[in-house]
Parts: structure tokens; C-alpha cells; sequence
């Protein structure tokens, strides 16, 4: 499903969030406030796959932490969305659901496959 385009605000925060996600030690730490439904768990969302489309080989890794269920899911379809339409051709994402009553067990990976 394409997604629609990115607010003039979004890709200025997605411009400022990227640097950090990539980055290590204190000074990684960010915080977005927005409305509710302004977008905050897409813009997150894309900045850790501008960041993982990006990253070197070993460090293509994203730790996602929310408080509850709901968020948690809804950041694993966001991440699905952006990733199958801004993800490089033939490239995977993996999603390791770690909360709740998820099982733990092997990724299922999603690949890019992307028709033009």
C-alpha cells in the first residue's frame, strides 16, 4: 500500500532525528511531540529505516521500546509500510516481536520486492 507523502514538519524532524538514531552513548537520545495523529511513530519509523538503509553492514539494528501492546504493534505495521515502500529492492526486514504473549521464536523476514 503506498503511503502518502510526509508533512513539511515531518521530513524537517525525520532530517534532525536521523543523526541521532544513528549515533551511540548519551548524546542518543531523542524526544518527539506531536499531537496525537501527527505522525510521531511514522516519523520515528522513518528515521530507523533511513538509518538501517544507511548504516554499515553490522550495525543494521533497531531497538524499539513502547509502553504498551497497542503501540508496540502499531509500530511493527509502520515499519512494515514505510519499509516495503521506501526499502531498497530485494533487501529484508527482519521484526523480532519481544512483548506480550508473543512466542519467541525465529524472524520472519520481509523482503522489499518492490513492482514498478
Amino acid at each position: 500500500m503506498p503511503l502518502g507523502d510526509l508533512h513539511g514538519y515531518q521530513t524537517e524532524i525525520i532530517g534532525e532525528l536521523a543523526p541521532i538514531v544513528g549515533s551511540r552513548g548519551a548524546k542518543a537520545r531523542a524526544k518527539v511531540s506531536l499531537p496525537t495523529g501527527a505522525g510521531k511513530t511514522r516519523v520515528a519509523v522513518e528515521a530507523a529505516v533511513e538509518y538501517v538503509l544507511t548504516a554499515d553492514v553490522g550495525s543494521k539494528y533497531v531497538l524499539w521500546v513502547a509502553q504498551t501492546d497497542e503501540l508496540c504493534e502499531q509500530a511493527v505495521q509502520s515499519f512494515r509500510q514505510v519499509w516495503s515502500n521506501c526499502g531498497k529492492d530485494w533487501t529484508e526486514l527482519r521484526i523480532v516481536r519481544l512483548w506480550g504473549g508473543n512466542p519467541i521464536r525465529r524472524p520472519l523476514p520481509m523482503m522489499c520486492q518492490r513492482r514498478w
